[in-house]
């Protein structure tokens, strides 16, 4: 029976929080630097609570089966009459097909959207209930394809960017989806484009070696990133790294 107590009392000793200190401080008159210390503790214990329920929520939404479907077609002619089309998961679609699952786990997400001259930054954070969150942040100049007012590029770029930066912070990629105008037997000239992942990879290497996107999209005449030709990734990655190197 003693043995039981014992063990009982151990556990009871080892759930100690910074809070039950900080009452039997106040209990015991403690000085207001004892109390200013539990405080500090407290504070800290908090934050790390939060960070171990982030990192949970995080594990238990990607342990989900998530399915992000390719919902919008893209084509345009490139100024040397090629043509260039894809297919893109729409931002409305990416967030209809996780934020019931991102709010089961407690988590959920906010934009915050900057521009700096011809420069369009925007920031994913990724928040849990408790307090803790993280973020990511991709850059890109204003999409001036095709025919868009100077509005339109803007809200173009913002919203490229806002669904990658999405799909960044989760984790997630959009899962292609079957090409109804090959089926159909369309005569258009098509071109494969890098993946969602080389997308973003490419956007991390840009950042981190501080380049000029939108002079590298002119470069590759392409109106951004995901429309760069699979077959270009190479001397995209290339590039990139010549300007690490200078």
């Amino acid at each position: 029976m003693k043995e039981i107590e014992v063990i009982s009392e151990e556990k009871k000793m080892a759930t100690v929080t910074p809070m039950d200190l900080i009452a039997r401080a106040q209990a015991s008159d403690a000085s207001i630097e004892k109390m200013e210390q539990l405080f500090a503790l407290q504070l800290r214990w908090e934050e790390n609570e939060a960070k171990k329920a982030y990192h949970q929520a995080v594990a238990d939404f990607k342990a989900e089966t998530i399915i992000i479907t390719k919902d919008k077609k893209v084509g345009y002619t490139n100024k040397d009459g090629s043509f260039t089309g894809y297919t893109h998961a729409t931002i409305g679609n990416i967030i209809q097909s996780i934020i019931p699952i991102m709010s089961k786990y407690g988590l959920s997400h906010s934009w915050d959207v900057n521009q700096s001259g011809q420069e369009i930054t925007v920031t994913c954070r990724l928040t849990h209930s408790m307090g803790h969150s993280t973020q990511v942040t991709m850059s890109a100049g204003k999409d001036d394809s095709g025919k868009k007012n100077l509005i339109q590029q803007v809200s173009s770029t913002v919203t490229y960017l806002e669904r990658y930066t999405l799909l960044a912070i989760t984790g997630l990629a959009a899962q292609d989806q079957d090409d109804d105008g090959k089926a159909a037997g369309k005569a258009e000239p098509e071109i494969e484009l890098i993946t969602e992942s080389q997308v973003m990879d490419i956007l991390g290497l840009i950042n981190e070696v501080k380049a000029n996107e939108a002079g590298l999209c002119t470069y590759f005449k392409v109106a951004n990133v995901a429309s760069i030709p699979k077959d270009k990734i190479g001397e995209v990655v290339a590039m990139l790294e010549k300007k690490r190197g200078k």
